[in-house]
């Protein structure tokens, strides 16, 4: 009975021990490309490949929907860069 038992630790344990190798290496590709960078440093060292983020250009506007809002005023935002490119490295701002 205590065999049966060491079996299915052992079994249990290799298991994990697997899963741990296959997953780790898909799991840590991912962090690369979430890093956090200023923007001003991506301006100054990338590429910018795509213009989607809008943002609103004027202080005391804010974002809402398609137009930058200040009370019953509006205006149209500008399209700041999304994703660069940096030495092959690409890296998306949101």
């Amino acid at each position: 009975m205590k065999t049966i038992g060491v079996v299915i630790l052992v079994g249990i344990l290799i298991v994990a021990l697997l899963a741990f190798i296959i997953f780790d290496k898909k799991l840590s590709g991912e962090v690369v490309s979430e890093e956090t960078y200023d923007e001003d440093w991506l301006n100054e060292n990338c590429d910018c490949i795509e213009r989607q983020r809008l943002e609103c250009h004027y202080a005391g506007y804010e974002l809402r929907g398609n137009f930058c809002w200040n009370g019953k005023k509006f205006t149209n935002p500008v399209r700041k860069c999304s994703i660069y490119d940096c030495a092959g490295e690409i890296y998306e701002i949101n």
